[in-house]
């Protein structure tokens, strides 16, 4: 019952993954970030430059993972996206980054968001195999994982994610009513997204 899983041999590919933010600071609403992240996005995704450059990239399918962590900036908003490719990039890895980065400011201004930099608005990351890469972001990405794991994630370095912030709520109100802010923005909204098609590829 259901597809037929197809063997790891006959998947073959490289696999990249792109992170991408925008400049914010503590004025910044969750909310704000959320609408314009999501314009920025969506001109990310279509036109013109962005099927030349994906084009270029070798695209056949992803994986998109919105998080979301509160540092000293305020909220930090950003996307984490497992680009599933048919190419290897030699030359044009660099190049192709930078390329990425403008296309990512030009999103960001055009969707009213803070511009970010050249050097932190968008990274381009190479998995040397398919199934390096798979195991360690794509596998932590499960529905099961999202629907009933988020409380068990915790934030890196001074970054806490929005479950930290339950979790030390007890005694802090001001924690409790920053919780309360990502609830109200986030409920009902998908934070994880597979391209179409590419479950029945994988045999998901």
């Amino acid at each position: 019952v259901g597809p037929v899983r197809p063997k790891i041999e006959y998947i073959r590919g490289y696999v990249y993954m792109i992170t991408l933010t925008n400049s914010h600071n503590a004025s910044h609403s969750l909310e704000f970030q959320r609408e314009g992240q999501k314009k920025a996005m969506k001109r990310f995704f279509e036109g013109r430059t962005s099927t030349a450059l994906m084009q270029r990239l070798g695209k056949r399918y992803h994986v998109t993972n919105y998080e979301v962590t509160l540092g000293q900036n305020g909220w930090h908003p950003h996307h984490h996206i497992l680009v599933f490719s048919d190419k290897k990039l030699d030359d044009d890895f660099f190049q192709l980054r930078d390329d990425m980065a403008r296309h990512w400011i030009n999103c960001c201004k055009k969707s009213g968001l803070p511009l970010p930099s050249m050097e932190h608005g968008l990274d381009l990351v190479y998995g040397k195999t398919a199934q390096q890469v798979v195991s360690q972001y794509l596998c932590k990405w499960g529905v099961e994982h999202e629907m009933t794991k988020g409380h068990t994630k915790k934030g890196k370095e001074d970054g806490l994610t929005p479950f930290d912030l339950l979790r030390q709520s007890g005694d802090n109100p001001h924690y409790r009513k920053l919780f309360k802010q990502f609830a109200d923005v986030f409920k009902g909204k998908q934070q994880l997204y597979w391209s179409n098609g590419l479950k029945s590829r994988l045999g998901v």
